[in-house]
């Protein structure tokens, strides 16, 4: 297969992301190509493939801390004409979009010739390509109607109800994830029970790497049948009974045959272990409404039955309140249904937004979310004329290439951006009769 350059997120890609940190919906890659063709532009400013020759199926997407690894098929089967693979990309859209955009793009160093199919399948593989998103950005893929092939790693990982996330090789890793299986060098996968911890980079498993398979569950559970004690001799802190009285006496302490709830003989409070009282249910429910400004339903997110519509639910997994977006039988707290209203989400977002304005008239937002800074300008005036105009970046670019747009709002458009660096950006005016009033976006990754 041929060597590709590292892999560029392209200016339609960016603003994917962009639109994907503001909430928005989830990145869904729905699959990737090879080409015949080479762009003469910067792979930034890619939209498209030169010389598209094969769309290649996206089977599986998994996340390895941070990293989105997406497994691609790669065939001859549908390639009636012989190509030389000299670019590739990776499509996606947001979760409701119509229509795809190249996400990534790379040309080859050195090209290789792809076969036809003209002697039959003579070329199949399944390769993994890996891709840093933000831990904010949720992900998905799309899979193809009519996708028959899938390979027995893939279904290992993706079909197997274990309910434990697989990560990937256990050689290589210098530290191990709490709950996750690792697949090890014999071939089996092993369920980490050892919490996160250091590894020494070996495909070998120690004992805190348990096989994930029926017949270990199976000899476990007999091991521990075998060691339980079901004789009168071996039971320990029974009751000391050398007499018929000493049993009349046990018997006369018993309690009268009662339906015992799960509420039983428990004190009131707030503590574990307590019940709280029926008539605290409505205080409790008005001090949550002089919070969320309606009524809070009861249940939780991840309750049976119905969520509607405009009415607020606890997750009951983190304790935050949301407000239901669209009514839902989900038992699942999912972006598309619940929308976060805790106070802890709404301060996040006030400290990430900085919005701000100036003379003559122009505003400037600033939102800021991990690593990823997004500033929007509008109406700002440029008064200086065959000068440069600096606009200075309100927290240092990770580095001097990063994405940006300019609109030009009136004149004759003759101003252009001729400088980026880690600190500001330099803008060129070439006319000196009149004002020039532009839009301007900018947005790139800091420290």
């Amino acid at each position: 297969m041929a060597e590709f350059n590292g892999n560029v997120i392209t200016n339609d890609g960016r603003n994917l992301l962009s639109r994907a940190l503001a909430g928005q919906g989830k990145i869904i890659f729905t699959k990737a190509a090879f080409g015949a063709g080479r762009q003469d532009i910067p792979a930034r400013e890619v939209r498209d493939l030169k010389d598209k020759k094969l769309d290649l199926v996206i089977m599986n997407r998994r996340n390895d801390s941070g990293t989105a690894i997406l497994t691609v098929h790669i065939t001859n089967k549908d390639v009636e004409e012989s190509f030389r693979t000299q670019e590739f990309g990776v499509y996606a859209k947001l979760e409701g979009d119509k229509e795809e955009v190249l996400y990534c793009y790379s040309l080859a160093i050195e090209p290789d010739f792809f076969p036809n199919n003209k002697l039959g399948i003579t070329y199949e593989s399944v390769v993994d390509l890996y891709m840093t998103l933000s831990t904010e950005v949720e992900s998905g893929i799309y899979i193809k109607e009519g996708t028959v092939f899938i390979t027995k790693d893939i279904a290992d990982q993706v079909y197997s109800t274990t309910g434990v996330a697989a990560v990937g090789k256990l050689e290589g890793r210098e530290r191990l994830e709490a709950d996750k299986s690792y697949l090890a060098a014999d071939g089996s996968w092993y369920f980490n029970i050892g919490g996160v911890r250091e590894w020494n980079k070996s495909g070998v498993k120690d004992t805190k790497l348990i096989p994930m398979t029926w017949k270990y569950l199976y000899e476990w559970i007999i091991n521990k049948f075998s060691t339980l004690k079901l004789n009168w001799k071996d039971i320990t802190d029974k009751p000391n009974l050398t007499s018929t009285e000493d049993l009349n006496k046990l018997l006369n302490k018993k309690e009268d045959t009662i339906n015992k709830k799960t509420a039983f003989n428990k004190d009131f409070g707030i503590a574990a272990g307590t019940v709280l009282e029926g008539d605290k249910y409505p205080l409790i429910e008005q001090k949550f409404k002089g919070v969320a400004g309606d009524e809070i339903n009861p249940s939780f997110i991840q309750s049976s039955g119905e969520k509607k519509q405009g009415k607020f639910y606890l997750d009951k997994n983190t304790g935050r309140l949301y407000r239901c977006i669209k009514s839902t039988t989900s038992t699942s707290n999912s972006s598309e249904n619940f929308e976060d209203v805790s106070l802890a989400n709404i301060s996040d977002r006030l400290n990430n937004l900085i919005t701000f304005s100036g003379s003559p008239s122009y505003y400037c937002k600033i939102i800021k979310s991990n690593n990823f800074v997004n500033v929007i300008y509008r109406n700002l005036t440029l008064l200086s004329a065959y000068e440069k105009n600096y606009i200075f970046l309100p927290y240092k670019s990770k580095n001097d290439v990063y994405y940006t747009k300019l609109e030009i709002l009136n004149g004759e458009k003759q101003t252009r951006i001729i400088e980026k660096t880690a600190n500001q950006i330099t803008i060129y005016r070439t006319r000196a009769n009149e004002v020039e009033v532009v839009n301007l976006e900018i947005f790139y990754e800091t420290f």
